[in-house]
């Protein structure tokens, strides 16, 4: 895969991340079901959508969910518990300290994705990871580069 294809893909992606964390308000025209709705600044709204979609798509049941929340949290989740955390209509709200468990449980980025496109950042996976990399290496070897001709020069003076 070329340089140009690689950042292509990664745009691809910071795209997706975005319209995963509900922040692409043009998802109508799209096609796509937003979790954002236009004109909505409220985050615990856009975060109780997210997480219905996530149990829409999950492949665990509500009951399969509440347990793998309860043995990862620490503490009893019940049914209950989870569909007033999730229903717009009630002020419960998902702890952010069950944000890891709700991704490991259901599988989404979807929640971890929103609240980190909130904060103007995006989450990358290990090929971008390895791509960040790439570059960081490239910046330190042209900054060498620059250095040893720099000190060539030097040399070059002396002599």
């Amino acid at each position: 895969m070329s340089e140009a294809q690689q950042i292509s893909d990664i745009g691809k992606r910071r795209e997706e991340a975005q319209w995963r964390a509900g922040l692409d308000r043009i998802d109508a025209e799209r096609g796509r079901s937003p979790v954002f709705q236009a004109g909505e600044s409220d985050l615990h709204l856009r975060v109780k959508r997210a997480a219905v979609e996530d149990l829409r798509e999950c492949r665990w049941s509500r009951e399969q969910v509440a347990e793998g929340l309860t043995r990862l949290v620490g503490r009893e989740v019940s049914i209950a518990q989870l569909d007033a955390m999730l229903a717009e209509s009630k002020t419960h709200r998902l702890p952010v300290e069950w944000v890891p468990a709700w991704v490991r449980v259901t599988g989404s980025r979807r929640l971890l994705e929103l609240l980190v496109a909130e904060c103007g950042m995006w989450l990358a996976d290990e090929v971008e990871h390895d791509l960040a990399e790439i570059g960081r290496l490239k910046i330190e070897a042209e900054k060498a580069s620059a250095r040893e001709a720099e000190l060539r020069s030097r040399v070059w003076q002396r002599i």
